[in-house]
């Protein structure tokens, strides 16, 4: 396994070539974020749909048919302003499905019949999506501390479900034309004939890029956070919560390693090590999963940190009490030198087994690309994780983890349990 990270104007070309590797994998990544407008948000839910709605030689079905027939799969998402398109495939069929991809990305084709199909499709989803009460948790955490202008930041769905409906094909090719005055960020995996076609395709589609010098994303005054935030849905049983505040970190920055130890000690994402799921899930029994992770951080922005997990309505207050309590525990204590060792211990395991399969390293891999990481820069931030001292975590947890400066996103039956909550944020 041979990994490389090559650097070009407008391109970013992540590698790993696996000799005899039978699938391949590739991802093209856009930073398609400019002032958060209602009528880009509006875009993000259907375009990724719309990438796929055909070209100048294949209608929709034919294109969808012939990836099928393949065996192969380009999936889209657009998260934060931020587009990948995800291109799984055989090695033996990797080299029709890049032809496509090609396709795609050279003769599209935006119909008003398509245009139609997805916005109708996106409309209803955000439909579905005023019952999700962890999204709407989650919206209304970042909401809470990020400006309307930041790409973190959502509008109410309602507003954007008004936008859809008023969409047309040119605000689609605009957003298409947008892909190619921004870089790229490009990752493959297979092995070196599949990996060579790819970056012949990456390399082809970004030479024509004119980066648009003039270009800075707008920024609005944060609002000031609020402690409590409540949305209530009353068909859901539970309330979903989100807990955390920002954090003025990036990946790089000197402290990012220490507080990611010091953050897997106390909610752990995902199993049973982390304190929160060891006390508050098992010992307690008032929540199934707690688990926290710094999150939205880019390559030039810093991020936050946040807990999420649900209580019912008749432990929400305890299971906050209880939450809170072991916040400020690690943060008045720090870590025991008893979880230093065994957190030493998770985490090599956790960078050994992330590099069990092509798929997962190149996934990782290109995490890192879009952050701007060379591959001796991923070799130093894990020798960091490895190498980092008690004391350097319990310092960094002191300085990040102020639980008097997190706030409490909660959405679901709300409405019974306002006056409680109300009550007892102001002694958290």
């Amino acid at each position: 396994m041979i990994k490389t990270i090559d650097t070009a104007v407008n391109l970013n070309l992540a590698t790993i070539t696996i000799p005899q590797c039978a699938i391949a994998k590739g991802l093209i990544t856009v930073d398609l974020h400019e002032t958060n407008s209602i009528k880009d948000q509006a875009v993000f839910e259907c375009f990724g749909d719309l990438l796929l709605s055909g070209t100048s030689t294949l209608t929709r079905e034919e294109l969808l048919d012939k990836l099928n027939l393949l065996g192969s799969s380009i999936d889209t998402h657009i998260t934060d302003g931020v587009l990948t398109l995800e291109i799984s495939s055989t090695q033996k069929s990797w080299k029709k499905t890049l032809e496509l991809v090609n396709d795609i990305l050279t003769n599209p084709i935006f119909t008003a019949k398509e245009l139609k199909r997805a916005t109708k499709l996106a409309f209803n989803n955000l439909n579905d999506e005023k019952e999700n009460s962890k999204a709407i948790a989650l919206d209304a955490f970042k909401n809470d501390f990020f400006s309307t202008s930041d790409r973190r930041s959502s509008a109410e769905l309602q507003t954007v479900q008004t936008m859809l409906v008023k969409l047309t094909n040119k605000d689609i090719k605009e957003m298409f034309a947008r892909m190619f005055t921004r870089p790229w960020v490009t990752s493959v995996t297979s092995d070196k004939p599949a990996c060579l076609a790819f970056a012949k395709l990456v390399t082809k589609q970004t030479a024509s890029i004119v980066t648009d010098t003039n270009f800075k994303p707008t920024s609005s005054t944060p609002p000031k956070p609020q402690k409590l935030v409540l949305n209530d849905i009353p068909s859901r049983q539970n309330l979903d919560i989100q807990i955390g505040c920002p954090i003025a970190l990036k990946p790089g920055d000197a402290e990012f390693a220490a507080l990611t130890f010091g953050v897997a000690v106390l909610a752990k994402w995902g199993g049973f090590a982390g304190r929160l799921m060891s006390i508050v899930r098992e010992q307690e029994g008032l929540t199934y999963g707690i688990y926290g992770r710094l999150d939205g951080y880019s390559k030039v922005e810093t991020g936050y940190f946040r807990i999420e997990t649900f209580f019912s309505p008749a432990q929400v207050s305890q299971g906050l009490q209880s939450t809170f309590r072991e916040i400020k525990r690690i943060y008045t204590r720090g870590i025991t030198d008893a979880e230093y060792t065994s957190f030493k211990i998770i985490m090599e395991t956790q960078l050994i087994m992330r590099n069990d399969s092509p798929v997962a390293s190149i996934k990782i891999l290109h995490e890192f690309n879009k952050l701007g990481f060379t591959i001796d820069q991923i070799e130093a931030y894990e020798a960091q994780l490895r190498s980092v001292t008690k004391t350097e975590v319990t310092s960094a947890i002191k300085k990040y983890l102020d639980p008097k400066q997190m706030i409490i996103s909660a959405a679901g039956p709300t409405k019974q349990v306002t006056k409680e909550l109300l009550a007892l944020s102001t002694k958290l």
